[in-house]
């Protein structure tokens, strides 16, 4: 009856193990679910990082494609954008302040 020992070494380990493995498990499961939670807060504000530099990085690119489009042109050179001025009968005409 070779299989009496290792089978009551099995009884006596089972009840042992179970109170040992239980509480492991459930610290391993609780550490790697705070651990997967500390991860989800850091990449949040990683993205909210990230948003406002692209936010700033936007910002001053429209800041300094206005400041383009108003650069003082050289004398006699329309400014990019820039209306002419109405010459001739019409602009001095009885409704050229309605223009």
């Amino acid at each position: 009856m070779p299989f009496v020992a290792p089978f009551l070494a099995g009884l006596l380990t089972v009840p042992v193990a179970r109170r040992v493995a239980k509480p492991l498990a459930r610290g391993i499961v609780k550490t790697s679910i705070g651990i997967a939670a500390g991860a989800r807060r850091a990449a949040h504000a990683v993205g909210e990082e990230f948003q406002d530099i692209a936010a700033e990085v936007t910002a001053e690119m429209a800041a300094a494609r206005l400041v383009a489009d108003v650069e003082v042109p050289e004398q006699g050179t329309p400014a990019r954008g820039a209306v002419p001025a109405a010459t001739g009968p019409a602009a001095t005409g009885p409704d050229a302040r309605a223009r």
